[in-house]
Order: C-alpha cells, then sequence, then structure tokens
C-alpha cells in the first residue's frame, strides 16, 4: 500500500503555529511508540526531515524530554480538568515497585467512566503503613478539590491491611465519603481461593500447559494442526493457533485451556497422524510419545472442561470488575451471579471448589459498605427490587425510605431532608406520578444498548427523565441515585498506568529521571484511551512477538507493596504455569487482605445480611440473566490473543530475543 506524503509547505507557509504542531506530535509518537528520547538526533530521521519537511525546527533529546513533553502533558491536563469541572469523581490509588527499585504510589480519578492520572509519589524512603498512605490520600483529595473542581464521592483501593484501614480512618473523618474496596482485585483473591483448594481435577492444568508448550515448541507440529484443521469436513475461515497463556494476566490461561478445548477434535487427529514423526530430534519425538497418550486420554478432557466451565464465570467476573465503568450495583449483580453459579454445581466432585467460592464471595460481601451497595442496586432503574428476596423486611418501602434517608443524612449532613422525599422514593418503587414514564424511557434504553451490545446507564435514566439540564437540589432522589451510580469500585485503572510506566523504563533502561519517566506515562495512558475511542484495535492487525517471554513481563507486574518477580525458589525447579500463576494473582497478602478489621474501622454500614439472605435466585430476574455483554469482552481478548499469536512460528524464544510491539501491548493488552 503506498503511502502519500505531501510537502507540507506547498499546502500551507510554516509558521510558530505549524511548528508547536509538529512538537505536539513527536511527543506523541515518542510516548506511544515508546521511543527512546535521543530518536529524534537519529540521522535517519534528520534526513526525513530534510527531505520532507525541512521549515521545520527538529528538537535536540534534551528539549523533547525537558519542554516538549511536559508541555504536552500540561496542556492534555488542563483539558481533562475543563471537562472535569463540577463532575462527581472517584479517586483510585495504588502501590508499585518499579524497574529500577523505587517504590511508587499512583493516584488516578474516574469521572463518567474517562480515566484520568493525577499523581505519583514516590515513597521508597518512606514506611509502608497506614499514617503514610492517609497523608498521601488527603493531599490528593486537596489538589482534586483545587485544580480539577470535582466532587469526590468515593476513595478506592487494594485490600492490604495498610489500604484498608486507610480507607476506613478517611471514612471516619469523612463519612460523606465512601470507600470501597478494589473489587477487580476481589475477584483475583476468589480465583485464588478456587485454585487454593488443590482439587484432583487441577493436575489437568499441568497437563494442559505441557500440551501447549509442546505444541508451540515446534513450527513442524503447528503446521500439522493447521492442516488438519483446514481438512475438517465444514471447515470455513482460518484455523485456530494454540493461544500460551501468561502469568501477569490469568484471564489469559482461561482463553488457552477454552481453544485447547475448541481445539480438540484436530488434536485427536495429529495424535494418529503418521506424519507426527517424520520431522524433530530424538528429544522432540519422544516428547510427543509423552504427549500423544494425554491427548488420548478422555479424563484429561473432562477434567479441562469443568475447569474451564468454572473459569469463565470468573473471567466475565474480572472483565467487568476491572472496567471503568464499573458500579458497585455491577459488583453486587456480578457476586451473586458468581454466587448462583458455584452453588447450583451438582457434581459431588465439585463439592471442594464450591465450598471454597461461596465462602470467599460472601466473606468478601461481609466486608463491604453494604448500605450503599444495596442502594445502588435499588436506585438502578434496571434493577430495582429484582434481584432481591421481595419478602424480606429489607426491602419493604419503609425499610427502602429509612435505607436512602440514612445515606442522605450521611452524603449531605448540611442539607435538611426535604418533605417530599418519601413520596418521591414511593413513586419511584411504584412507578408512578412524575416516574409514570420511566418504563417507557426503560425499555427504549434497554434496546438501544442491545443493539450496542452493552449495558444500558442508570445515570443517564435519571438525567433524561428531569428538566434538561436542571439544578439537581430541586431532585433529591436523582442527586442520591446519581450520586451513588458514579461510584467506580475498582482501582484497575492504576495497574494500567504501572504496565505503561514499565515498558517505558524498560525501553529506556532507566535513564530517564522520575519526573520524565511520569510524563511519558500520562501522555501514554491517554494515548492508549484515546486509540481505543478511535477504534485502533479493528485496524491494528500486526505480527508480534510471543508475549509470553517478553523479559519486562513479570517485573512490569510487580505492583503493590509485597509483590515481586515470578521466580521459583530453586532454579533446577521451575513454576509451572498454574503455580506461577498463583504466585501471582494479587499484589495484597492473602493473610492481611482477608483478616478482618477491628470494630473501629468497620465502615458505617447499617445493613448486615449474607448474599444467600439478600438475592433470590429462584425469581425471574436470576432465571433470565445473560451476560451478553460481558462475554462480549472475553471475545475480544481472544481476538487479542488470534492477533499476538497468528501466524507463530512456535519457536521457542528466549527473554533476550522477545520484542513486542509496545503500542500494540498497551492499546490492545492494558
Amino acid at each position: 500500500m503506498a503511502i502519500l506524503l505531501c510537502h507540507t509547505s506547498a499546502l500551507e507557509p510554516w509558521n510558530d503555529a505549524r511548528q508547536a504542531l509538529f512538537e505536539s506530535r513527536l511527543a506523541r509518537l515518542t510516548a506511544s511508540q515508546g521511543w527512546a528520547l535521543t530518536w529524534v538526533q537519529n540521522v535517519e530521521w534528520l534526513d526525513f526531515c530534510a527531505d520532507f519537511i525541512p521549515e521545520a525546527l527538529n528538537p535536540s533529546r534534551r528539549v523533547l524530554g525537558n519542554r516538549i513533553i511536559p508541555a504536552e502533558v500540561i496542556k492534555l491536563r488542563n483539558a481533562a480538568q475543563t471537562a472535569c469541572r463540577g463532575q462527581l469523581a472517584t479517586v483510585q490509588c495504588d502501590g508499585f515497585t518499579a524497574l529500577n527499585q523505587h517504590h511508587l504510589i499512583a493516584f488516578m480519578l474516574t469521572v463518567n467512566g474517562v480515566v484520568y492520572s493525577i499523581r505519583a509519589y514516590d515513597t521508597s524512603g518512606e514506611p509502608k503503613n497506614t499514617e503514610n498512605l492517609l497523608r498521601r490520600i488527603r493531599e490528593v483529595l486537596q489538589i482534586v478539590d483545587k485544580d480539577w473542581a470535582v466532587t469526590v464521592v468515593a476513595v478506592t483501593s487494594d485490600c492490604s491491611g495498610e489500604s484498608r484501614a486507610a480507607r476506613a480512618a478517611l471514612v471516619q473523618e469523612h463519612p460523606e465519603l465512601v470507600a470501597p474496596d478494589c473489587y477487580a482485585h476481589q475477584i483475583e483473591l476468589v480465583v485464588r481461593n478456587y485454585f487454593g483448594t488443590n482439587a484432583p481435577m487441577f493436575s489437568a492444568t499441568k497437563q494442559a500447559d505441557e500440551l501447549i508448550k509442546w505444541l508451540r515448541s515446534r513450527t513442524y507440529l503447528l503446521a500439522l494442526l493447521r492442516d488438519i484443521q483446514t481438512s475438517m469436513p465444514g471447515f470455513k475461515g482460518q484455523p485456530k493457533t494454540v493461544i500460551r497463556g501468561v502469568v501477569t494476566r490469568w484471564t489469559s490461561h482461561y482463553l488457552a485451556y477454552r481453544r485447547l478445548l475448541e481445539l480438540q477434535p484436530a488434536l485427536q487427529l495429529l495424535a494418529f497422524d503418521q506424519r507426527l514423526f517424520d520431522s524433530g530430534t530424538a528429544e522432540s519425538h519422544a516428547k510427543s510419545r509423552e504427549m500423544v497418550p494425554v491427548i488420548q486420554n478422555g479424563l484429561f478432557w473432562h477434567s479441562l472442561t469443568r475447569i474451564k466451565r468454572h473459569l469463565e464465570p470468573l473471567a466475565i467476573a474480572t472483565n467487568t470488575t476491572q472496567s471503568n465503568n464499573c458500579r458497585l450495583d455491577k459488583v453486587v449483580i456480578t457476586f451473586g451471579s458468581l454466587f448462583r453459579f458455584f452453588d447450583s454445581l451438582p457434581d459431588p466432585e465439585e463439592e471442594l471448589v464450591k465450598d471454597a467460592v461461596l465462602r470467599s464471595l460472601e466473606m468478601r460481601w461481609g466486608k463491604a459498605d453494604q448500605d450503599v451497595f444495596i442502594a445502588a442496586v435499588l436506585l438502578n432503574p434496571f434493577l430495582k427490587v429484582a434481584p432481591f428476596h421481595r419478602v424480606s423486611q429489607i426491602f419493604s418501602t419503609a425499610a427502602i425510605y429509612s435505607l436512602l434517608e440514612r445515606l442522605w443524612k450521611r452524603f449531605y449532613p448540611a442539607l435538611p431532608i426535604p418533605p417530599s422525599f418519601y413520596d418521591t422514593v414511593t413513586a419511584y418503587l411504584r412507578e408512578s406520578g412524575e416516574f409514570s414514564g420511566l418504563s417507557i424511557t426503560r425499555e427504549a434504553m434497554m434496546n438501544a444498548a442491545r443493539e450496542k451490545n452493552e449495558s444500558p446507564d442508570p445515570v443517564r435514566v435519571w438525567k433524561d427523565i428531569i428538566i434538561y439540564d436542571a439544578d439537581l437540589t430541586r431532585y433529591p432522589l436523582h442527586r442520591l441515585a446519581i450520586h451513588i451510580l458514579s461510584i467506580c469500585p475498582t482501582s484497575a485503572n492504576c495497574e494500567r498506568l504501572f504496565s505503561i510506566l514499565g515498558l517505558i523504563m524498560t525501553k529506556l533502561r532507566n535513564r530517564l529521571g522520575h519526573e520524565t519517566l511520569m510524563n511519558l506515562a500520562e501522555l501514554l495512558l491517554h494515548l492508549r484511551d484515546e486509540h481505543v475511542r478511535r477504534n485502533v484495535k479493528a485496524r491494528l492487525r500486526r505480527h508480534f512477538g510471543d508475549q509470553a517471554a517478553k523479559q519486562s513481563q513479570a517485573e512490569s507486574s510487580t505492583s503493590g507493596g509485597g509483590s515481586s518477580s515470578i521466580q521459583s525458589d530453586n532454579s533446577e525447579v521451575p513454576l509451572t504455569a498454574m503455580e506461577a500463576l498463583l504466585a501471582s494473582f494479587s499484589d495484597v497478602d492473602m493473610e492481611s487482605a482477608d483478616e478482618d478489621l477491628p470494630d473501629a474501622a468497620r465502615f458505617p454500614s447499617q445493613l448486615k445480611a449474607t448474599l444467600r439472605e439478600l438475592l433470590d435466585f429462584a425469581n425471574p430476574f436470576w432465571q433470565n440473566r445473560t451476560a451478553a455483554t460481558s462475554t462480549s469482552t472475553l471475545e475480544e481478548e481472544l481476538a487479542l490473543w488470534e492477533i499476538l499469536d497468528m501466524d507463530a512460528d512456535g519457536d521457542e524464544v528466549t527473554a533476550a530475543d522477545a520484542r513486542l510491539d509496545d503500542l500494540a501491548d498497551v492499546i490492545l493488552n492494558t
């Protein structure tokens, strides 16, 4: 495909504005490609400029890093602050140990489903305790109040001891704030509890890992597998590739096992193919003879099918809770969906994992600020009381009013309860009076969302059933609903920033100062979101190296206070993929994460009920529930791995040999 390069001076005169745009593009290109700052002094680039844009003043490395990139970041930050002014926001924080052995605490801001970087502190020389983290949170709250002019409704982080204690102390100081755990981390801990049972069926994961490694280690095997697929009756499209799981992304293991099951018919034909031993060495032939019985073992496929079936709802839950659009009501429904699935497992052989997951879910729900979570479901016009036991006294009209009144006093202590509040709550629950058209609005939004394979936005419903741009003080229930439904209970956005920072530091080999690194990371985070909005995923189809061999993979995932690179205690006995996976699941120490806080540090919720007590799995809501939109994100992730692994040559590569396009990694893989 030819690319037309036009001489810019032939289009318009070069002036200060064109030079400024040129420098802005250089900054964005540097960040998006992960290039070292010295690229602007590369001879080939200088020759390119001389041939096509001779009027441009090409900056030095120092000017690019010290003036142009910081100026671009300031410009983007100013635009972000303007867009956020007057909005409701959630502050998120998490910790990260960088490749240069500096420990950073990053703070992000989520407003209307869009994430912004606030600040990152180097806390390497500070004790990792509750007091220091609380001090940083207070400072960030002052920054977002002064510079961003937003109303912070929540602060969230992982559930490590000091993080949760700091948030609990913050709520003691500011009861108007909600301080949920990061529920992406909570689902990780549920997954870890699932695998921690050491159920007999998990022996299939080791065999599956060995099978995947064997298949991908030889180009000849992959070629045979492609040939077998294309020759199978009814074949259409392209042959499927073998996916290798990545330690730092546990959902990739689910996708790898799912793909292996999809390839089962072709693999069973491969096991009997006479060409299997036509190529290779004596050592590779021995490995093939070891793998053939695995392929032919029906119990292996049975166990792998069972594991895949268990992991699918957990993978959907992960995608839901790490989304920028995650809300409190989504967490409740996600926990309910997981509880219902595992509670209904019929096989006695699954009793071990069933009990482990149900206990894990109840324990994590038991620590939640249940008042706010339950209110979020009730105030979602698409849910209301549908998921709950309606005969429970908790969900009588009087009890619901009492809950919402309690939250009003908590969030707006200086404002008296409006006299009409009870009547408004009653009208909403019964869909009468001012809410008489709610069912029509709800149906229209559900149909529109269904067309886009999205979830309908409950906040939009509340905004659409009042006078356009009206003062929300005149609509107390609407104001409370929008407040609660604007809370984003995840800090996964900080992990994305850390991934980006890890890529930059790996590429530049730690030669840049902290401020320059953070500027590049913030700029790259903005570009990632911009590229996703412009649908770069659909247009980016390049061949990448094997991501699993990327040297920085484990290093860039060492976020939080206690995590380290994944490695075996005995270099002669490497970890299996699943063992490494279990070691990498969370940056939170399991004992501190699951340890309850003293009574004085609890959150101010008055409701305390189990999931089994709250949710009525016999009612039509749960029977008709579909995870289509959440499943679509898994399909996108599978498509990602299809891109990453398509036409893979199968040769094992070392970390030093691995290459991965940084822009694609950031856009597609975070």
